[in-house]
């Protein structure tokens, strides 16, 4: 009885359809991961600017992914604190919001549910969070961006695009900033 190793040298057998399947998976996952860390490098930007630009400590924050959901609050309680509305706490929602959906899924079933409500009502505070800054930054284009942050996964742009701008929040404010 004779044994062949000629499958040996293309992975057991994948060089047919089966082994174009994983190709393409893994390109596609590739591609999703590079994605991640534009979208990711664009946020921290975008976030860490806008910090800046309003004279808030801390603007590193924007670089670490929970305590980067915490300073997008800060911005907007600073922006809902300079216009004069009521108070906000927006920074300590997001962030307990954010470590509950990460941490919970940790635990077996109650946690996984927990992490599941909670990862919903982060997704709905931070798109309330987004547009109170477009609304800022680039009050003509607000809705369009928060439908678009919504739908798709654009806020990071959107974020980086309006880095620069002056916000209307800014325009009569002393100066001074918001401490973190």
């Amino acid at each position: 009885m004779t044994y062949s190793y000629h499958y040996a040298s293309d992975l057991g057998g994948m060089s047919g359809p089966l082994g174009a399947v994983f190709a393409v998976l893994g390109g596609l996952i590739m591609v999703a991961i590079l994605l991640g860390i534009v979208a990711y490098l664009l946020a921290s930007i975008g976030v860490s600017r806008l910090a800046r630009g309003r004279g808030m400590s801390g603007s590193w924050m924007a670089w670490i992914p929970l305590l980067g959901l915490y300073l997008l609050g800060a911005i907007v309680d600073d922006i809902r604190s300079r216009s004069g509305r009521p108070g906000s706490n927006y920074r300590t929602l997001l962030l307990v919001l954010s470590v509950v959906a990460t941490a919970g899924g940790l635990i077996p079933l109650v946690g996984g549910i927990a992490a599941a409500l909670c990862g919903f009502a982060l997704y709905i505070l931070q798109a309330v969070a987004v547009y109170q800054i477009y609304q800022d930054y680039a009050p003509g284009s607000a809705v369009p961006m928060l439908v678009f942050s919504i739908l798709l996964p654009l806020s990071c742009i959107f974020l980086f695009a309006i880095r620069n701008r002056r916000p209307l929040s800014l325009a009569a404010a002393p100066a001074g900033g918001y401490r973190v």
